[in-house]
């Protein structure tokens, strides 16, 4: 893929995170816990991902290094 900001070619990749700190692993699915969009404004949000029986959210999607971007896929 390429780079929508510097034009140069992206690579593959996820980004990945844990969803919980300090509760246990049914607490955090109870809770619901995952990746949430925001607006500037807050206005309005939107869940990209659920968290996974490990606790773990991977969004899928590319990375230039070059100029620092990250077009992710949920």
């Amino acid at each position: 893929m390429i780079c929508p900001m510097c034009g140069k070619e992206m690579e593959p990749g996820y980004v990945s995170g844990w969803t919980y700190s300090g509760f246990s692993l049914w607490q955090a699915k109870a809770l619901g816990f995952g990746v949430d969009w925001y607006t500037k404004d807050n206005k309005e949000t939107e869940r990209l991902r659920k968290a996974g029986w490990g606790g773990e959210v991977k969004i899928d999607g590319f990375r230039c290094k070059d100029c620092r971007t990250l077009v992710l896929q949920y």
